[in-house]
């Protein structure tokens, strides 16, 4: 089930600016029997500021004789989770220079645990709903329900937020993130459904009346939310309703490009150095890109560049490191950098492989036609073969995790690799740039439509990326190793075909 959760992410406040000693003592019931806790902080924004060891991720503290402190230094309110094996997760609104003290009881308090202390006041029990189940609307045809429950939720959050301002009288640096968060509710939980929900929708034979209702429901919402919003970059509703909002965004840009390709490129093709031919050339990164430059300013800009950059980082890496080099022109001393720089160190590195004598191109590939004829090209031969495809992230991602350690645990055992890249006939340079980039020793072929076509009818193979390990007699089985990988499995499976 699929929920959206006011309190999953970190808010970040800017009320505060310098950094101050801070501590949350944990106490548990000894008869509980833990060992440890974990205070964690699960935000976009604040992950992306920091880099992967840093404290932000967690601190695992033991708990002795049922105690636990936790004392550290932060320049900014931000949400935190603590975490106790078998007790309710705690979330916590620390401010610098808070001094919590969270005490789970055995019974008592509703929510298994009390907060006191300095800061205490923006950690009391929120009557709120925490989550908004949209699968309850996935048979729906018109937007009328999820809209009314939508508003019905909203006016039941702001009642329990005014009840809980009025009754503890909170700091306002979490006033005004609760105020942010609410404001993005229904914008972010509607944007998100209305992107899955329009699968459903499209198989439906009255679509194209339908299509005009919900895209009048979403207008009226947009026109009603502002899209940079400096201050709302602590609401984890908001960064959430933004990146949906870059995904939807470009997924309609592909759908115009396929139904109306001059219009797209007359609005997006312009450039003044190359007419937009590198724009068309990737309809991932360099798009969305040009997304975030008409679509939003500042620090919201800025914070949609990272997430895209992270987003793409292991996938679909294509135009990233110009896409950096950008991001630092205009932003020399980010805040993001220590989270982006070790990301980006390895791209450059295989940015610069070339390709060696173990690299082969089948020359005319495309004139394969049938899975037999391929067979041919490895007869007598032990072969693992990838279906994979540029412009496929999964594809690329598995290669990213997997090629190079497959090749080396069967270095000198008889294993051929063969790559076939498939709907890539109009991709050819990126099929070439990506071969060495990824460093895929073996043999490569550019399908055909007749030859995908073939080995998808022979094979039954149902998507991508798949691997097909052809015996040396000629026959052949699917990879049994799944999506995401089980790399152990398929090497048994492998072995068992030698």
């Amino acid at each position: 089930m699929k929920f959206v959760s006011l309190l999953l992410l970190v808010f970040v406040s800017a009320f505060c600016s310098y950094a101050q000693q801070t501590t949350i003592t944990v106490s548990v019931p000894v008869s509980k029997k833990t060992t440890s806790a974990m205070l964690f902080v699960p935000n976009e924004v604040e992950t992306y500021r920091h880099a992967w060891s840093d404290w932000f991720w967690n601190i695992d503290t033991p708990l002795l004789a049922g105690k636990a402190t936790f004392s550290f230094e932060v320049n900014t309110s931000v949400y935190m989770r603590l975490s106790v094996k078998g007790l309710p997760q705690a979330t916590l609104f620390v401010m610098p220079g808070d001094h919590l003290s969270v005490i789970w009881q055995d019974t008592g308090s509703k929510k298994g645990y009390i907060v006191t202390g300095r800061g205490s006041n923006n950690n009391q029990d929120v009557k709120e709903r925490l989550a908004f189940n949209t699968d309850l609307y996935e048979k729906d045809t018109l937007p009328g329900r999820i809209l009314a429950d939508l508003r019905a939720a909203y006016s039941k959050d702001s009642a329990a937020l005014r009840s809980y301002f009025a009754k503890h009288r909170p700091s306002l640096s979490y006033v005004n993130a609760r105020k942010a968060d609410l404001a993005y509710f229904i914008p972010d939980v509607f944007c998100d459904y209305l992107g899955n929900h329009k699968f459903y929708l499209r198989d439906l034979p009255n679509y194209p009346t339908l299509k005009p209702v919900w895209d009048r429901a979403l207008d009226s919402i947009m026109k009603r939310t502002t899209m940079t919003d400096y201050f709302a970059l602590v609401s984890p509703h908001y960064t959430h309703f933004l990146t949906t909002y870059l995904l939807r965004y470009k997924e309609e840009l592909w759908d115009q490009m396929s139904t109306d390709p001059e219009e797209f490129r007359k609005d997006w093709c312009y450039d003044e150095h190359d007419s937009g031919k590198a724009l068309l050339a990737d309809m991932e990164n360099l798009l969305t890109e040009k997304i975030i430059k008409r679509s939003f300013n500042g620090s919201v800009k800025e914070f949609a560049y990272v997430h895209m950059m992270h987003e793409a980082v292991g996938e679909k890496e294509d135009n990233l490191v110009k896409i950096y080099n950008n991001f630092t022109a205009n932003w020399p001393v980010s805040t993001y950098q220590p989270f982006l720089e070790p990301r980006l160190a390895p791209i450059r590195e295989k940015f610069r492989r070339w390709y060696n004598e173990k690299m082969i191109i089948v020359p005319n590939s495309t004139s394969y036609k049938t899975f037999g004829e391929l067979k041919q090209l490895v007869k007598g031969k032990t072969v693992l073969l990838d279906m994979w495809g540029t412009w496929c992230g999964p594809c690329r991602k598995e290669l990213d995790q997997h090629s190079q350690a497959l090749k080396d645990y069967f270095k000198g055992k008889g294993v051929v690799f063969l790559y076939v890249a498939n709907y890539d006939l109009g991709n050819e340079t990126r099929w070439k740039d990506l071969i060495p980039y990824y460093n895929l020793e073996g043999t490569h072929i550019l399908a055909s439509q007749e030859l995908t076509a073939d080995i998808n009818k022979v094979t039954k193979m149902s998507g991508y990326p798949s691997y097909i390990i052809i015996k040396k007699d000629g026959s052949f089985e699917l990879s049994q190793a799944g999506y995401p990988m089980n790399r152990a499995k398929l090497i048994k499976q492998i072995e068992a075909a030698l």
